[in-house]
């Protein structure tokens, strides 16, 4: 698995790690994606297009840093069921206990987080529903 670095989040706008910083915009895409050779799923997703991402499926993946304990992330696709999907670890050692993912309908998806921890690495899955490909964009604050 490779993931696209994004760095550390801009720092929330509140003291103690509180609160939101500011949106990063990121464009990306699925054309020419294949599922990672150990994919990951999650269940009891939110999000209105089912309670869990697909699997296998067609997916890129981000890392990030926090730098709040909290994070919302918001996608619009040109494939149809966008799903998130957020873990902790490392490329070897990935773990779900966020409990963190969506599944998304008419192209777009949403979600937050709440309990991250600053300082923690955190890997973003972005795919589709099995075989869709496309572009998508999405902003992480």
């Amino acid at each position: 698995m490779f993931a696209q670095d994004i760095g550390p989040l801009p720092t929330p706008l509140c003291s103690g790690a509180f609160g939101l910083g500011d949106p990063v915009n990121i464009s990306g895409t699925l054309i020419a994606a294949t599922p990672s050779s150990q994919y990951y799923y999650l269940t009891n997703c939110s999000g209105s297009g089912g309670s869990i991402t697909s699997n296998p499926a067609n997916d890129v993946w981000y890392k990030f840093t926090a730098t709040g304990h909290q994070v919302i992330i918001s996608i619009t696709s040109t494939f149809t069921n966008p799903n998130l999907a957020l873990f902790y670890g490392d490329c070897t050692s990935l773990y779900a206990s966020v409990g963190a993912c969506a599944v998304g309908v008419g192209g777009s998806a949403s979600l937050t987080v709440e309990q991250l921890t600053v300082g923690e690495e955190y890997y973003l899955l972005i795919s589709g529903n099995g075989t869709q490909t496309g572009t998508f964009n999405f902003d992480i604050k």
